[in-house]
């Protein structure tokens, strides 16, 4: 009993094939917009605002700077950590200058954080200045600043 499809019949199969795969990935695609908007990971609203993740963001790059410059301390030429505290400080005084700029367009809560960061920068400077007048940088106060934009 050897059956063979005709050409109609071909095509009604390969239809049905073609049918049922749209609705298994559109299965998928609504599971998984569905699992989304769910929020599984149970974020808060605040952790999602741009802005508090923008200067979450600065906040990183400002301390990987610092910690730079603090590492480089007594390792590198002089003119070379000159040159490393230089861009250091323009780092620092490009974002607080950006930071003094965007305040009149935050909202309260913003502009709480806002000042809170700015502090956090001063901080940051008085730590690059320090290790390049050759003292030995501390960081718990930049530390404890950038706690309180967490």
């Amino acid at each position: 009993m050897n059956e063979t499809l005709t050409g109609a019949a071909k095509a009604v199969v390969i239809t049905a094939k073609i049918k049922a795969l749209i609705a298994a990935l559109s299965f998928l695609l609504l599971c998984g917009g569905l699992y989304t908007l769910a929020d599984p990971v149970g974020q808060s609203t605040a952790a999602k605002d741009p802005y508090t993740l923008d200067i979450q963001a600065r906040t990183e790059l400002v301390n990987n700077t610092v910690l730079g410059v603090v590492d480089a301390q007594g390792k590198e030429p002089a003119y070379k950590y000159q040159v490393t505290c230089e861009n250091a400080v323009y780092v620092i005084r490009k974002d607080n200058l950006e930071a003094q700029q965007e305040v009149t367009t935050l909202s309260q809560d913003q502009r709480a954080l806002n000042a809170k960061y700015k502090a956090y920068l001063h901080e940051a400077y008085l730590v690059v200045d320090d290790a390049y007048n050759g003292k030995k940088a501390d960081l718990t106060k930049m530390n404890a600043a950038k706690a309180t934009l967490s």
